[in-house]
């Protein structure tokens, strides 16, 4: 594609956006490899049964949450019985919920700090176990950051379901609208999923904007 028929927001970019699109081409990259588990946390969890994109996440994925994860999920649904989608992939084995056995200190809470431990329990395994977190905490997102473990925020993912071909173009350009309306995500972030979406689908995201708060 010829560089002046770009979309003006992909001219835009400044040091931050460039170092922000190769974390997410990290996460992006790990979670393309066999066998790879993705662990969620509980706002990604929440996120995507709200979109009821529950069941096409685990399709084809081993899709991970530590104990907590479930128990914040259960607190945050007013103390309701688990969501028919998750009770379904609980069931089914494709959405497995995982002893968290690392105690080091961590500078994060509750969940997050529960998919932390769990991707570097993993990582470390024997063999390595790919892993990629997917988090919408921004805390959370630089604390993995820090550490060099692969992460991508909901919308992130979609891209990448859409990327593996679990999702058309028009089904993902929706359920990311959807989801940005529903987060709180930073300007820049809202930019590099506008431009994963790009790369991914050869379209432009439009209307996808988002309350907007300090980007992680």
């Amino acid at each position: 594609m010829a560089f002046d028929s770009l979309p003006l927001f992909l001219l835009r970019y400044n040091d931050q956006d460039r170092n922000g699109l190769q974390e997410s081409a990290m996460g992006i990259t790990t979670i393309l490899q066999p066998e790879c588990g993705v662990i969620l946390d509980t706002c990604a969890l929440i996120y995507l049964v709200k979109l009821d994109l529950l069941v096409a996440a685990a399709d084809g994925f081993q899709l991970l949450a530590p104990r907590v994860v479930l128990d914040e999920f259960r607190h945050k649904s007013g103390g309701k019985p688990l969501s028919p989608q998750v009770a379904r992939l609980l069931g089914q084995g494709k959405l497995e919920v995982r002893p968290v056995v690392d105690e080091r200190p961590s500078p994060l809470t509750g969940g997050e700090s529960a998919c932390l431990a769990l991707a570097r329990e993993l990582a470390a395994g024997s063999p390595p176990r790919p892993v990629v977190v997917v988090t919408d905490d921004g805390k959370a997102c630089r604390v993995l950051r820090n550490r060099q473990i692969p992460f991508l925020n909901t919308p992130l993912f979609i891209c990448a379901l859409m990327q593996l071909g679990r999702l058309s173009a028009a089904e993902a350009a929706s359920a990311i609208r959807l989801n940005l309306m529903l987060g709180r995500y930073g300007r820049d972030v809202v930019q590099r999923i506008r431009q994963q979406f790009f790369e991914v689908s050869g379209e432009v995201l439009d209307g996808a904007e988002s309350p907007g708060r300090s980007a992680p």
